[in-house]
């Protein structure tokens, strides 16, 4: 069954995780997820939205 779409926020403060499945590691290497950080940042570069909290768990 698909999810229901998300409603969007009154205060525009969205809370977003990635995880894998069984919370398995997403990125085989540290390489993987400072690629994907830069990635991450020019995408939300210029754009008004900003990143107001990361929480960093392990290495990869």
């Amino acid at each position: 069954m698909p999810r229901t779409a998300r409603r969007f926020s009154r205060t525009g403060f969205y809370h977003i995780m990635m995880r894998g499945i069984n919370r398995e590691r997403i990125f085989q290497s540290g390489e993987a997820k400072k690629q994907m950080l830069n990635i991450l940042a020019e995408k939300i570069s210029g754009s008004g939205i900003g990143i107001y909290a990361y929480i960093k768990e392990g290495c990869c």
